[in-house]
């Protein structure tokens, strides 16, 4: 009996055994990265460089431009068109989507409401100085003075 039961238990463990090798046999391994495929992330890899590089560009003119507005040594124009010029050149969707949720008539007066609601939120929770309030305030002026020019009848060419 006990021979037997050596059997059977050698036997089990043996059709275990093959069924285990059999199993990973016939499992389709993933194929090897081709060529083409690694040229492709090769590819996908420099496009996303690129465009990491194109943002960092926009986001530090966006800095320097705020900077520059919150000093008192910029006037909303001039930073509205050096934001402008740089969105075009490196972040086209950003001025896509102002131009789709901006109601304004001109790109440059959608940009000066895009910046003035920026410093609108960094007002809100504190963050501002009371130079750069008083800053501002002034910006805020200078905006409904250049927004009456661009009323209907008054267009600029963008």
């Amino acid at each position: 009996m006990k021979a037997a039961f050596a059997a059977l238990l050698l036997t089990a463990g043996l059709a275990l055994v093959v069924f285990l090798y059999l199993s990973e046999k016939g499992r389709p391994t993933p194929p090897a990265d081709t060529w083409i495929d690694t040229r492709a992330i090769h590819e996908e890899s420099r496009r996303l460089d690129e465009t990491v590089a194109r943002l960092s560009r926009f986001h530090a003119v966006m800095r320097q431009v705020e900077d520059g507005l919150l000093a008192g040594a910029l006037t909303l124009e001039e930073a509205a068109d050096t934001v402008l010029e740089s969105a075009r050149s490196d972040n086209a969707r950003l001025l896509e989507w102002v131009r789709r949720n901006v109601s304004a008539g001109t790109d440059r007066e959608r940009m000066m409401r895009v910046l003035l609601g920026r410093f609108q939120a960094v007002e809100a929770v504190g963050l501002l100085s009371p130079v750069q309030k008083e800053h501002l305030d002034c910006l805020r002026c200078e905006f409904e003075g250049v927004a009456a020019a661009y009323r209907p009848g008054k267009s600029e060419s963008d």
